[in-house]
């Protein structure tokens, strides 16, 4: 889906091989693209790739995803 506005807020929630996962997104008008992940320790692996998925779908904005 695509981007129409900078600011908002979005979750989902993934469940798969009895595991589950919740990501939720809060995103804030912002000059240039910053995107913090925020993630246990057992899911900071994932964190490179929420990055780089953020910087090939965003130009600009403040992002947080907690995991």
């Amino acid at each position: 889906m695509p981007v129409r506005s900078m600011t908002g807020f979005g979750a989902a929630r993934l469940e798969r091989h009895g595991r589950s996962l919740r990501v939720e997104c809060k995103s804030v008008n912002h000059r240039t693209l910053e995107v913090r992940v925020h993630a246990s320790r057992e899911l900071r692996w994932l964190e490179p790739h929420v990055l780089r998925a953020a910087r090939a779908r965003l130009g600009r904005g403040r992002v947080d995803v907690r995991l």
